[in-house]
């Protein structure tokens, strides 16, 4: 029986595989980044963030003027007040926010407490179009959200909580009858501060937040 020659490889053969090797990576690399994209998409638009905001409570009229210290920004004093008083104080930052360009128009807090030391928290805060701090799939949405129930922040973990409701976009949303756990709640509320956080709402985290007495105490984490 006569031997076989051995075949000769193709030179144009050598070269085509690795070309097709680079080409199918490319193709993996484009669908991964597509899969991606559509996901984020997904999650800006159904995890909290539509396009209109909330409508909120309007503030009664006053003439006081509550202006925040400086200490408070900067994390080095715990500041009591009404969640009334709050709300004008909040109301007087989210317009500068919005005169800055911080904000976009129609954004709010609202706070409010009840008898039972328990606490509504509703808020409605929206990235301007022409911001630079956000990505384009952020702009012009806003962060919703309303929680029901009694909060204790104590240096800057949620030390107790009783959520009783709570409303956030469409994904982190109570259920019809849905009972909340302890560990759930601390979770919705340690999401939505990173969200706060990551949307740059809020430059620091919370370090105090407790009602009692029908005052609401509120302290910023120093640097």
């Amino acid at each position: 029986m006569e031997n076989q020659p051995d075949r000769v490889p193709d030179p144009l053969e050598k070269v085509s595989r690795p070309i097709f090797k680079v080409l199918g990576c490319l193709t993996v690399l484009l669908l991964t980044m597509g899969v991606g994209l559509l996901i984020s998409l997904w999650m800006v638009v159904s995890g909290g963030l539509p396009t209109e905001p909330i409508p909120l409570p309007p503030l009664p009229d006053t003439k006081e003027e509550f202006k925040l210290p400086d200490s408070w920004f900067k994390g080095e004093e715990a500041i009591s007040m009404t969640p009334e008083e709050w709300n004008w104080a909040f109301q007087k930052l989210t317009l500068d926010a919005i005169a800055r360009g911080d904000l976009a128009a129609n954004s709010g807090i609202r706070w409010a407490g009840f008898p039972d030391n328990s606490i509504l928290i509703q808020a409605s805060l929206g990235v301007p179009e022409e911001s630079e701090n956000h990505s384009f799939l952020q702009r012009g949405r806003f962060l919703n959200f309303k929680l029901t129930g009694d909060l204790h922040i104590e240096n800057g973990e949620v030390a107790s909580i009783r959520l009783d409701s709570y409303t956030w976009g469409f994904i982190y949303t109570q259920q019809e009858g849905e009972y909340i756990k302890e560990s759930m709640a601390k979770t919705v509320v340690s999401r939505l501060i990173d969200e706060l956080i990551s949307y740059h709402f809020m430059k620091r985290r919370v370090k105090t937040l407790k009602y009692e007495n029908s005052k609401l105490t509120l302290q910023l984490e120093k640097d």
